[in-house]
């Protein structure tokens, strides 16, 4: 299996009938399954295909990854916009606070020393 997917900008710069084309060419184009499925698929071909016959220029390339970024500091800043009442709650509780994320399942456990310091800064 595979998954993908393309997006077309067209600068401010681009005239009418080479705007018109495009979305015309987009309408029409074949959706992507299509071309995933192909045993000659590569993101050049798509990108010739989808610009046939139209000057184009390739500003960046890089290179695409599955992964989560969460990390507990990150973690600890959405923690850090909940209202004071609600960190006391949490502290109240006295057995931290136990975190999944939803993307990727990695566990964080906020320890009550960590909500206090967030409750002191806020």
């Amino acid at each position: 299996q595979a998954a993908g997917g393309f997006v077309v900008q067209l600068l401010p710069e681009a005239e009418r009938p080479a705007h018109m084309i495009m979305t015309q060419r987009l309408e029409d184009f074949p959706p992507i399954e299509t071309w995933l499925e192909r045993d000659d698929f590569s993101a050049d071909l798509l990108i010739e295909e989808i610009c046939h016959g139209m000057p184009f220029t390739e500003l960046a390339r890089s290179e695409i990854r599955f992964g989560c970024r969460c990390d507990e500091t990150i973690l600890l800043g959405s923690l850090s916009t909940l209202s004071r009442s609600d960190l006391e709650e949490l502290i109240a509780d006295e057995n931290g606070l136990e975190i999944d994320c939803d993307y990727c399942g990695k566990n964080y456990h906020i320890a009550v020393e960590r909500l206090r310091a967030l409750l002191e800064q806020s």
